[in-house]
This record gives structure tokens, C-alpha cells and sequence, in this order.
């Protein structure tokens, strides 16, 4: 069955953003995957609890660290992730 047009611009939009949305989700994994030996196992937990939306407070007192540590593991782990995207994307064009 063919989609007519006007559903086409509906429908090519929602996949498109779809698409774009699962890769990203993909390779922001693909990046953590791959600094995650390189980073302790504090830090990386530290960003996964900040990543599930955990109160800073909730993350210290798991962790037992202190606040500006919790930002500071945290914007530590978004650079590093985001260095390594680029090294991927990178590779891959």
C-alpha cells in the first residue's frame, strides 16, 4: 500500500527523528563503553546516577563524596564522552 504524499512528510519527519535519535543514543553508549576502563569506577557511577536524574544529594551520600566532586566527576565524564564522539564520528565518516 502506498502512503500519499501528505503522509509521506508526516511520517518522514517522525522516522528521520527517530533514526537520528537511536543513533546518537547509540554512540553516546559506544563512547562510554570505551572510556569506561579508562575512568575509575567512582566517576562512572557518579555519571550514571546524574544520567537517571538522582539529587546531587542522593548521588553524594550513595558514593560518599562530596558535592562540587559529584559536578565535577560528572563534567569530567561529559568531556571525555564527548571528546571520544567526535573520535568516532571521526572514524566512522
Amino acid at each position: 500500500m502506498a502512503l500519499e504524499n501528505e503522509e509521506n512528510s508526516t511520517i518522514e519527519p517522525d522516522v528521520n527523528d527517530l533514526m537520528e535519535r537511536e543513533w546518537k543514543r547509540h554512540m553516546t553508549q559506544l563512547a562510554l563503553d570505551n572510556i569506561s576502563p579508562s575512568v575509575s569506577e567512582v566517576s562512572m557511577r557518579c555519571f550514571e546516577l546524574f544520567y537517571q536524574g538522582k539529587a546531587v544529594e542522593e548521588i553524594c551520600e550513595t558514593l560518599d563524596i562530596k558535592r562540587n566532586s559529584a559536578y565535577v566527576l560528572r563534567k569530567r565524564i561529559l568531556e571525555r564522552v564527548r571528546i571520544e564522539i567526535l573520535r568516532l564520528n571521526e572514524e566512522l565518516s
